[in-house]
């Protein structure tokens, strides 16, 4: 029998946006990555091409605020106090090139998180009104944000398997070979500690999930817990497949209405 498809597909809209913020994250991670490492080689062989000792190398950096409760007559410029100093140095300065690349990752793999959860949000609001369940997209936006509110969007997702059966087959078993469920809740602990705690993880928050995790992210041992030391292959595989997962949501959201899901850019090469 054959199924008559809608021209129309009114989810694509939140995963072309989603898709556009990935690619941006990507571009950042390989800039920062790529040329962070080649001024530190080009920095290293000018030393010894100069015979310079590495140890005469510095590099410091403060931070100027200034004191909000004097008010300042006009022309004239408030005065600033150092709220905080950080400085490196010789052989700690070219090391410090692998923390910076490290936070750098991590915090670029959040912002994919983040701009993952605004998606899933926005195609369940675009759902919930071609559903006719609501007449806007704010009233929508705003019972998406109300009734969905639970720990790293399991609710959300819940629900999506319910609308969209073949959701739940393909998280598990897909052309990745990757648990799709177990990633999400692996990648939400690197979120949450970039967020909250520094990139740093205790032992009893990763327990039920520290192999799944250290699967898929570099994890460094450190004072009852784990410093996240994530590399940059791992940065834009975690990006790459926060692109896929969406992919397959839209997908599987899309043919639960009948929708056309293929277009000029979602189609296979």
């Amino acid at each position: 029998m054959k199924i008559n498809m809608l021209p129309k597909n009114p989810l694509f809209g939140p995963f072309e946006k989603l898709c556009q913020s990935l690619t941006i994250i990507l571009a950042i991670c390989y800039s920062f990555n790529n040329r962070l490492k080649s001024q530190n080689k080009q920095l290293v062989d000018n030393y010894a091409k100069n015979n310079i000792n590495i140890d005469h190398l510095y590099s410091g950096v403060a931070l100027p605020i200034c004191d909000l409760t004097i008010i300042l007559e006009k022309d004239y410029h408030p005065d600033y106090y150092i709220a905080g100093m950080h400085s490196v140095k010789g052989e700690e300065y070219i090391n410090y090139t692998d923390t910076l690349l490290f936070k750098t990752n991590a915090w670029l793999i959040a912002q994919s998180y983040e701009v993952f959860e605004t998606f899933l949000k926005d195609i369940m609001s675009n759902y919930l009104v071609e559903s006719q369940d609501y007449v806007t997209k704010n009233e929508a936006k705003q019972f998406v944000r109300k009734c969905f509110r639970g720990k790293n969007n399991r609710e959300l997702l819940k629900c999506m398997r319910n609308i969209a059966p073949l959701l739940n087959c393909f998280e598990k078993i897909n052309s990745r070979g990757i648990d799709l469920k177990a990633w999400y809740e692996a990648v939400s602990k690197i979120r949450h500690a970039v967020t909250h705690t520094n990139s740093f993880i205790l032992k009893k928050e990763i327990q039920g999930t520290f192999t799944t995790v250290s699967k898929y992210f570099s994890l460094s041992e450190s004072n009852g817990g784990y410093l996240l030391t994530i590399k940059k292959h791992e940065t834009t595989k975690a990006i790459e497949c926060f692109g896929e997962y969406a992919l397959l949501i839209y997908k599987c959201m899309s043919l639960s209405k009948n929708y056309k899901w293929e277009n000029e850019n979602t189609k296979s090469t």
